[in-house]
């Protein structure tokens, strides 16, 4: 199910917010379906590739690539200074 929701969401930019095991569903197919469609989205692929960049970022402890990652993503508004959340 993680990896599925991971592709999703990078790959083709479709995101399903809650996937619990009551969403989920196993097809015949051996595939994995979706139930409940109430909270999607879809994430743009600069919304993407910021998403990919936080976690190398947070990864690497590199705190400035992160900040400005989740300003793309739209935690912090455009054109704010995110340096002062970055040590």
């Amino acid at each position: 199910g993680l990896e599925c929701s991971i592709s999703q969401i990078l790959s083709q930019g479709y995101f399903h917010a809650d996937p619990h095991r009551g969403n989920l569903i196993r097809t015949r197919e051996g595939k994995l379906g979706y139930l409940d469609f109430g909270l999607m989205a879809t994430v743009d692929e600069r919304k993407r590739n910021a998403i990919v960049a936080a976690a190398v970022g947070l990864q690497n402890q590199e705190w400035g690539v992160l900040a400005e990652n989740m300003q793309i993503m739209g935690f912090f508004p455009a054109g704010a200074d995110v340096s002062e959340y970055v040590e």
